[in-house]
């Protein structure tokens, strides 16, 4: 229940944070080419509802009062029938309905078909994050688009189901296993906007939020996405692997301290590295003294050896994913943790 709750509430923060003029008390801003268009289906079939159920409770007061029992009076059989009064309420609300499946219709349909201009970026859900891999190969925890280009994200899961939902752009869509979905959109504005997983997937459900970065034209994009493909061989490998821990999703589940959060805390590790320590393993296998190849194994393959009081506690495997450089960071940022506590 305190996981619904606090989803609830990142969403109601998104409508209070947002600034934009075409904002509603429903809605935040319309940031996308399509976001007017859905909020004025949405709009329609609210004051339909909205006047619909006024006019039904209404009537059902109105005549309750006026046909209810009275002293010295008694009911009366009547067999009077109105046709024209049938025929107006039943073709009112079918012609009202067929307009809401017409336009609803056509919408799903006009977002299943991406333009073919459309800019295309891979999109992996995972407990508790999200990665999204650019044409180029480069991966960011946080989507990058430009402006005024459609968008298609081609997305799938690596563990379980979730959704990712863009509430300015008015998009959503599940995210499964073992399948590709897509979606696309097209933003009409740059800025910073929330990104979230609508589908509850576990025990950090509420943390798996990020941001849309929608830059100012196309050239505004590529000159970031240049930059940020370099960034991890431009820095020393302690810096290259605390600024890989923030971006790849490491902070959803482990600490830099010896903390445990849904996983082992860094510092553990480091300690056990520096002082000669062992690790013990959940099987039962014999304890390891953990080295480098410890680390490079547990970072691609993090199933080979399940640390004792990690058991259920799943970790994506960053086979592929990662660069040697990102690798090596990582590796030389969790030995360095030990000094620095």
């Amino acid at each position: 229940m305190s996981l619904l709750l606090t989803h609830g509430l990142n969403l109601l923060a998104t409508l209070q944070e947002s600034t934009g003029a075409d904002k509603t008390f429903w809605f935040p801003e319309q940031a996308s080419t399509i976001a007017e268009s859905i909020d004025d289906v949405f709009y329609f079939i609210y004051w339909v509802s909205v006047i619909s159920f006024v006019l039904v409770i209404g009537a059902t007061v109105l005549f309750a009062w006026r046909y209810r029992s009275q002293e010295g009076k008694r009911a009366i059989k009547t067999s009077t029938h109105d046709n024209t009064l049938e025929v107006t309420w039943t073709l009112i609300p079918t012609a009202l309905v067929a307009v809401m499946f017409w336009v609803g219709f056509k919408g799903f349909l006009d977002l299943r078909s991406a333009p073919e201009n459309a800019y295309e970026v891979q999109v992996t859900g995972f407990q508790w994050a999200w990665a999204f891999t650019y044409p180029n190969g480069f991966e960011s925890n946080e989507l990058h688009v430009p402006a005024d280009r459609p968008v298609r994200l081609l997305m799938t899961s690596t563990d379980v189901l979730h959704s990712l939902f863009i509430p300015a752009f008015r998009v959503k869509q599940d995210v499964v296993p073992g399948r590709y979905t897509s979606l696309w959109f097209e933003a009409n504005r740059p800025g910073v906007f929330d990104l979230f997983c609508t589908e509850y997937c576990g025990t950090s459900h509420s943390g798996m939020i990020t941001k849309t970065v929608v830059h100012e034209d196309q050239a505004a994009f590529e000159a970031w996405l240049t930059e940020a493909s370099n960034v991890v061989d431009t820095l020393p490998p302690i810096e290259a692997g605390l600024y890989t821990y923030e971006k790849k999703g490491c902070t959803q589940c482990h600490l830099p301290t010896k903390e445990w959060k849904l996983a082992p805390g860094f510092g553990i590790v480091s300690e056990a590295i520096a002082t000669g320590g062992s690790v013990e393993f959940e099987d039962g296998t014999a304890p390891l003294v953990p080295d480098e190849n410890y680390l490079r194994e547990s970072i691609l393959n993090p199933n080979a050896k399940i640390r004792a009081g990690a058991a259920g506690q799943r970790m994506p495997a960053y086979q592929g994913r990662l660069k040697e450089s990102e690798i090596n960071g990582l590796i030389a940022w969790i030995k360095s943790l030990h000094a620095a506590q």
